[in-house]
Order: C-alpha cells, then sequence, then structure tokens
C-alpha cells in the first residue's frame, strides 16, 4: 500500500520478525496433503500488512500496526495449558481463556515444540519480537483459532522522519 515505513527507526524490530515467519512454517503451516484434508488450499499462505492509525488511545501519537496471518493450524492452547501444568499445578493460567493463554508463548523460553529444529523450539523467537516492540514502547500480541490460523500483531508509535532527523543532531 502506501504506508512508507522508516527502516532505519524500525529496523530492529523489522528483523526480529524472521522469527514470526519462522514460527509461522514450522508451527503452524500444515503438510500439503493435511491441508488438502482439512479442505484448505495445497500451500499456506503468509500474509503482512503495515498500517498506520491516527491515535490508538491517549497519547495522541500515531501507530503503526503490522500484522502477520497465516492459515495455518492454528495454536492449541490446550497444549500450552499442559506444559503450564507441568510447571506448576497451579498456574493461574490453567483455566485462562484461550487468548489469554496464547500470550504465553512471548514468555523467553516458552515453546510448545519438543525438539528444536533449524527453525523453532528454543524459545526465543516471539519473545525477540515483543522485546523490540517494547523497546519502542509498543506491544504485541497472538490471536488464533485452532485448525483455521493465528495472526501475530504489532502495534508501535509512528517514527517521523523528523524524529530520525532529531536522532542524528
Amino acid at each position: 500500500g502506501d504506508v512508507k515505513v522508516y527502516l532505519k527507526g524500525y529496523g530492529r524490530l523489522l528483523s526480529s520478525l524472521v522469527h514470526a515467519f519462522r514460527n509461522a512454517v514450522d508451527h503452524g503451516i500444515e503438510f500439503s496433503e493435511k491441508r488438502l484434508e482439512d479442505g484448505k488450499p495445497e500451500a499456506g499462505e503468509i500474509r503482512v500488512s503495515f498500517k498506520v492509525y491516527p491515535n490508538l488511545g491517549l497519547d495522541a501519537v500515531p501507530h503503526l500496526q503490522i500484522q502477520i496471518k497465516d492459515d495455518g493450524n492454528g495454536i492449541n492452547a490446550d497444549r500450552i495449558r499442559e506444559k503450564l501444568k507441568a510447571t506448576s499445578a497451579r498456574h493461574p493460567l490453567l483455566n485462562a481463556e484461550d487468548t489469554e493463554v496464547y500470550q504465553t508463548l512471548f514468555e523467553s523460553g516458552f515453546s510448545t515444540k519438543t525438539e528444536v529444529t533449524e527453525l523453532s523450539g528454543r524459545g526465543v523467537g516471539l519473545d525477540a519480537i515483543l522485546c523490540e516492540a517494547q523497546r519502542l514502547n509498543g506491544n504485541a500480541r497472538l490471536d488464533s483459532e485452532f485448525g483455521r490460523g493465528t495472526t501475530l500483531t504489532i502495534e508501535v508509535p509512528l517514527i517521523s522522519v523528523l524524529e530520525l532527523s532529531l536522532e542524528d543532531a
């Protein structure tokens, strides 16, 4: 579209997004045979969108929203709960709504993978994205529909050319 993003201000955040793509491929997008069985197109899809919002709160600062959405298998909240239960039978999120449980995946070292692969399983990817968003005074969240796909939404204040010029001064 017509959204201009100044890479200098968002470089570290944008670089961290490689983890989101790795997760979508390794955790989310199913093999072709499974997708066809489920009535999905043979090839998985990952969409990225950038939007600018005039104001997302009381701060009156325009925000940049980055969304990475896949049409994969989605997140199994019960699987996350199982991992949480293994750490504490009284974990506060065991009875939480799925949406809240998904956010656990941003915790450093947390992964639903049982094996580490070249693409994922270390539990550092989403944590890196959240850290970079927070460094820019923003945030990130996960939404998912099991069997249908996952959306990663990142919202950060919009950095203007003027702000970048002032950093160099």
